[in-house]
């Protein structure tokens, strides 16, 4: 029974957090070009939150290690990004924005990473799939998303106060958590010559970089594409929630494809996958071919988020798996996402949204071209020197 309503709450935890994410991560763009922001401080904008991943989200890991409660942490970067977010709506200007941005960054940032940390360790030892605990945060992304679209038509300046009583919601599931210590071993201190000497890991990294900007350009900007289209904010919410859907069969079969192909041939699928969608966003013309796009969130995003921890968790030596996951978020969440919306919104300034999806799409195209040949080639060699 105790371990039952352990499980429960995990459950109502991750449903509840992506209902929060969906709020924010979907509609800030849409409130951001609402006050008449340019594309360019758009980009600036969404490049605050992966600025920080790089810088806070190691501190907050170190607080983590040296707390007597990992869940005391989560607790306090969720009080955090409830009081901030409420902050937003004082100032309509783009510098009190900046501002306002990065302390609720410096909260929000930390919650997944600490989230996925506590609850890996713990259904692993009540005997639980944690895959199962994310499908039901993808299901909560979808239930609110689309709803969310809806009310945000003509409501959209309520949406911080809406994402403000999710997070309290977040808050008090967190309050019943089973207080989970955190032990440091000296056998899992970082191995940076492991890191470096592991090439295929680097490989994976780099490609991630790239998988990262597109990813990145189109969470921020698809929105303000649906609404250049002339399409309310119900479409965008229709679009997040096609999206979603599609990670819940990849949730249900990834385990059996990635033992069988591997890391390396599902991000180079992804790759494919992320240029098509991307092409398609830059030529679409019509929302029911931008919604149809969407439709590859499952292929780009799931396949990858599910086989780079995997395969981290897996491969790697235990005294690098810590260091090889900062490596991964730095790789994602960090750089990627920062050239994606910084670089993307310039560009897009310049020449316009449709284009860049275009431009991005090719070139990860090409990346992904060269990657299968160069893998090929490899192959070939391999079997030459047998």
């Amino acid at each position: 029974m105790h371990k039952n309503r352990e499980i429960v709450t995990f459950v109502m935890y991750y449903i509840l957090i992506y209902m929060t994410n969906s709020i924010y991560a979907t509609y800030i763009y849409v409130y951001y070009a609402s006050k008449g922001f340019s594309l360019f401080q758009i980009g600036i904008l969404g490049a605050i939150g992966p600025l920080f991943s790089i810088l806070i989200q190691p501190i907050w890991a170190v607080l983590c290690d040296k707390a007597k409660y990992r869940t005391t942490v989560l607790k306090i970067v969720l009080s955090g990004a409830l009081i901030s977010v409420l902050l937003y709506p004082l100032l309509p200007t783009f510098f009190y924005n900046i501002v306002i941005t990065v302390v609720y960054m410096v909260f929000s940032t930390a919650i997944f990473p600490i989230s996925d940390s506590i609850s890996v360790d713990k259904i692993k030892k009540l005997g639980f799939k944690f895959s199962t605990i994310r499908m039901g945060g993808t299901i909560g992304y979808i239930l609110v998303v689309i709803l969310a679209g809806y009310y945000f038509k003509n409501h959209l300046d309520s949406l911080f106060f809406v994402n403000a009583g999710f997070l309290l919601l977040c808050l008090t599931v967190a309050c019943f958590m089973k207080n989970e210590k955190s032990v440091i071993s000296k056998k899992e201190q970082i191995s940076f010559s492991v890191i470096l000497k592991n090439q295929k890991l680097m490989f994976v990294l780099m490609f991630i970089f790239a998988l990262s900007i597109a990813s990145s350009f189109n969470g921020s900007f698809l929105s303000v594409r649906i609404n250049q289209l002339h399409f309310s904010n119900d479409f965008v919410g229709y679009a997040c929630g096609l999206a979603a859907i599609t990670e819940i069969p990849i949730l249900i079969v990834i385990s059996k494809y990635y033992k069988k192909y591997g890391i390396i041939n599902i991000i180079l699928f992804a790759g494919f996958m992320m240029a098509t969608r991307m092409i398609i966003c830059s030529f679409a013309t019509s929302i029911e071919v931008l919604l149809a796009a969407q439709l590859l969130q499952g292929f780009t995003y799931m396949t990858v988020h599910f086989s780079t921890i995997t395969y981290i968790n897996e491969d790697l030596p235990s005294n690098a798996k810590s260091f090889g996951q900062s490596l991964l978020a730095i790789s994602q969440s960090g750089f990627g996402s920062i050239l994606g919306s910084i670089g993307g919104g310039y560009v897009s300034n310049a020449v316009g949204i449709a284009p860049v999806f275009g431009i991005i799409g090719f070139s990860l195209l090409a990346i992904s071209s060269v990657c299968v040949m160069g893998k090929f080639i490899r192959l070939k060699r391999l079997k030459c020197r047998l």
